[in-house]
């Protein structure tokens, strides 16, 4: 099956609904898509994009309007990006356990899933981990509420509603700068910098707002599920500055230029 993704800004859509004017569509040979045998996407919707205010700063502005790529796999990453805004900011349960939004983020991690937090460069100390295969309880939550949920995607659930959104961050505008490299046996290995939030007061990982409020930078190793959906194995999350590469266990993997950007 030859499936493509196609984003696109729904103004004609009605305007009564807020939380869907971004559709994913099943869409293979539109001209300048770049489809590729086997691949196929989940439809999906999305916010509307909309417009920055003018007292955003111009790195924040500069995410607003990003092009719809024609790279499947590039594609892909935006669906997989946009499923953390429909798992924690579209949806009305954000109490604990986040049932609703955990459920929409049940395939964003494979099982054995790891993910890391970089701060201005570096890692933390001690590390900043979470498993997909490691208790949420092991990380404070309380045993009465949490008891068999894993820590991943739950530490996302948490942070996502922690943190004050733009309105007009989703779609295309969830992330700039996105690129992709062949991984080893079949994966497929994305950078990308990632809409910072509006507002990162009162965040889950206890960090200062303004870290928050810049641009954080992701290095994703990822899979294809037979459904065509991409679930990440690995991810380093750069708060404040890219991570530094030579402390990330799968930077090697990475055989393909940065396209005129430094990491």
């Amino acid at each position: 099956m030859l499936a493509c993704l196609a984003l696109f800004n729904a103004e004609a859509l009605p305007t009564d609904d807020l939380s869907i004017k971004h559709h994913a569509l099943l869409a293979c040979g539109d001209e300048g898509i770049n489809c590729e045998e086997g691949k196929s996407f989940r439809v999906q919707s999305f916010r509307k994009t909309r417009t920055a205010s003018p007292n955003v700063t111009a790195v924040v502005q500069s995410f607003q309007n990003t092009p719809v790529p024609t790279d499947s796999d590039i594609l892909a990453y935006y669906v997989w990006l946009n499923r953390y805004t429909l798992g924690t900011v579209s949806l009305s349960d954000k109490t604990d356990p986040y049932t609703s939004c955990r459920d929409v983020l049940k395939n964003q991690y494979s099982d054995d899933a790891m993910v890391e937090v970089h701060v201005a460069g570096a890692p933390t100390d001690p590390p900043s981990i979470f498993g997909a295969a490691y208790p949420a309880t092991a990380y404070g939550f309380p045993n009465a509420t949490y008891a068999g949920v894993g820590a991943l995607p739950l530490a996302d659930c948490v942070l996502w509603n922690t943190v004050t959104h733009y309105e007009w961050g989703s779609g295309t505008n969830a992330a700039k700068n996105v690129r992709t490299c062949a991984g080893p046996s079949g994966t497929v290995l994305f950078k990308a910098a990632v809409l910072p939030y509006k507002s990162g007061e009162g965040n889950f990982l206890g960090l200062p707002a303004h870290m928050f409020e810049v641009p954080r930078y992701a290095f994703l190793k990822a899979k294809y599920l037979e459904d065509g959906e991409l679930q990440a194995t690995n991810l380093v999350m750069g708060i404040a500055a890219p991570m530094n590469l030579s402390l990330v266990d799968f930077a090697d993997e990475w055989t393909c230029g940065n396209n005129g950007h430094e990491w």
